[in-house]
């Protein structure tokens, strides 16, 4: 699932459909997953934007509130098993590395990065066993991911577990801003 839902202020315009390597940044997210075999699907609030990205569905995320916890509940309301979760604006994004993590949901409500002192919530696993915890943090008004996982049963991967492939913790990589891009990109 590749949340589509950010506001871009940082960035200054839709960084989602912003040119990177020949695609858009989400075009090259999902390409990513549906390359290494993921059945790969789209959550936004404006599913129609993201017509032309060849995934296999768009979820649309009903919710009024704007933050991503809302689009993970979403994803995992349309799931009765443990799903990938990442946000649209991450094109290192590798199957091997998110596939692997799947390893590491037995027993546990989420697998998640805590990387280089940085923990990565929209690049996990989630069981359907976090719904739970996500519905009453958003209920209570804490749409904090990183406070809900507290509350949760999380497997994290550190440094070490993506040391063992290509591109390392360049995978989580993010676009916030254009110097963000720039970096991702090499410039």
């Amino acid at each position: 699932m590749i949340l589509a839902g950010g506001m871009s202020r940082r960035f200054g315009s839709d960084k989602t459909l912003a040119p990177f390597r020949g695609s858009t940044v989400i075009g090259t997210t999902a390409d990513n997953l549906v390359q290494s075999g993921f059945r790969t699907y789209i959550v936004a609030k404006d599913i129609e934007k993201y017509s032309g990205i060849p995934v296999e569905g768009r979820i649309l995320d009903g919710n009024a509130q704007q933050c991503p916890m809302t689009g993970v509940i979403t994803a995992l309301e349309n799931v009765s098993e443990p799903v990938f979760i990442v946000s649209a604006d991450s094109p290192m994004v590798n199957g091997f590395t998110a596939e692997g993590m799947f390893e590491y949901i037995e027993g546990y409500d989420a697998v998640i990065p805590d990387v280089e002192g940085k923990v990565h919530p929209l690049h996990g696993v989630y069981a359907p066993s976090a719904l739970g915890v996500l519905r009453r943090f958003f209920n209570d008004g804490n749409f904090r991911m990183f406070q809900a996982l507290k509350d949760m049963n999380v497997c994290w991967l550190g440094d070490d577990y993506f040391a063992r492939f290509e591109g390392g913790t360049r995978v989580l990589g993010n676009i916030n801003t254009e110097e963000d891009m720039g970096k991702l990109l090499g410039n």
